[in-house]
């Protein structure tokens, strides 16, 4: 009796582990479908390995030009300068090429015995005994290798190799994608920075101003410290702040005199209609913000309509605003000459508070040093 019920918990105990293992592909395949955020993802595999066979470390390496570079590590370990010092050992590891050059899972039980590779003494001197390396493999590519560490000898049986081949093999599916993904985005900015640069060269006056803006605009952002992800932001939404003029006529844009009130509502409507374009990509959300409020002043109002003001408009647009104004009186236009440093940078004073955030501006004033 007390036997059968031994091997009823143990079957219980097996049955509770598969459909945990199932629930966590099931969720790793939803996230790898809705999702473009591969640390996300890699973070969500290595944390869900870590408990599975009680790893206390779980790595993800890719391999770029031949080298390693971390993209994640889950676990003890997880400074910095700890995942590039391993990054760079992996590299010369004799383990790690087997594992590339087969394809296959390696399993090291003891790190002590296998110290002379470079790799396996990094793990032992941080108290690891076992590790399991797994290849990342999609569609014949080997794009890096997937790693966990133990602090147990001889921590990992084959049923542990089974386990993390499957969850490799989705870790491998979402760099995959998430490549694929940043491909395809590449290709739309450059197809929308073409588009930007004929709505340019529509107006022989205002050709080359989204690449002014852009430079000006991630000047302003290195002297306000922003991060390298608003910067990104920046530097795409300047090339497409004006990506809503597509549909403008070409009469209105390079009109001489003064534009008619219903000229005006057209010019107008150019924040917005960006946007939509860009929403359209489905993609690119977070360029949105910044080309829809661009021409809404600091205090309220400017457009489109909004109750926007001061610190709740996105500080990519508030840059904009300083970086496109500064531009557009720099350069001529057929209605006026082109104004000085001096007379540009007078104005962008004169409506500091006003149009334009003060910070932005003083911000400019430093770049134009």
């Amino acid at each position: 009796m007390a036997a059968r019920e031994e091997k009823l918990r143990i079957i219980k105990r097996d049955l509770e582990s598969r459909i945990n293992e199932l629930n966590a592909l099931s969720e790793i395949s939803r996230l790898i479908t809705s999702s473009d955020n591969l640390n996300k993802m890699l973070g969500f595999i290595a944390k869900k390995i870590t408990a599975m066979v009680k790893a206390d470390i779980c790595m993800v390496h890719l391999l770029n030009k031949g080298a390693f570079t971390p993209k994640m590590v889950y676990g003890a370990m997880r400074d910095r300068d700890t995942a590039l010092k391993l990054a760079h050992v992996l590299s010369k590891s004799k383990l790690a090429s087997r594992v590339l050059r087969t394809e296959r899972i390696q399993i090291v039980d003891n790190l002590i015995r296998h110290k002379k590779d470079p790799f396996c003494g990094f793990c032992a001197r941080e108290s690891m005994q076992s590790l399991l390396m797994a290849p990342l493999v999609e569609r014949g590519t080997v794009l890096g290798t997937l790693t966990c560490c133990s602090k147990r000898p001889y921590a990992y049986t084959k049923d542990d190799e089974e386990e993390i081949l499957l969850f490799a093999n989705q870790a491998a599916m979402a760099v995959e994608n998430a490549r694929l993904f940043d491909n395809i985005k590449v290709n739309y900015l450059n197809t929308m920075k073409l588009v930007a640069g004929i709505i340019d060269s529509k107006d022989r006056y205002t050709e080359s101003h989204s690449e002014q803006v852009m430079r000006t605009a991630l000047g302003i952002a290195s002297i306000l410290n922003l991060s390298v992800k608003q910067k990104t932001i920046i530097r795409y939404a300047s090339l497409l702040h004006d990506i809503g003029k597509v549909g403008i006529d070409t009469t209105i844009l390079r009109k001489t005199g003064p534009l008619t009130r219903e000229e005006w509502v057209e010019m107008m409507r150019h924040p917005k209609v960006g946007a939509e374009i860009i929403k359209k990509a489905g993609f690119l959300d977070e360029l949105i913000p910044s080309i829809l409020y661009h021409h809404v002043r600091y205090s309220g109002g400017g457009y489109p309509p909004t109750r926007k003001r001061r610190e709740a408009i996105p500080i990519e647009a508030r840059i904009m605003a300083v970086a496109d104004a500064y531009e557009a009186m720099r350069s001529k236009r057929p209605y006026r000459k082109r104004l000085s440093r001096e007379s540009a940078v007078s104005e962008l004073k004169r409506n500091s508070g006003t149009q334009f955030d003060p910070k932005v501006v003083n911000a400019l004033l430093k770049v134009l040093r």
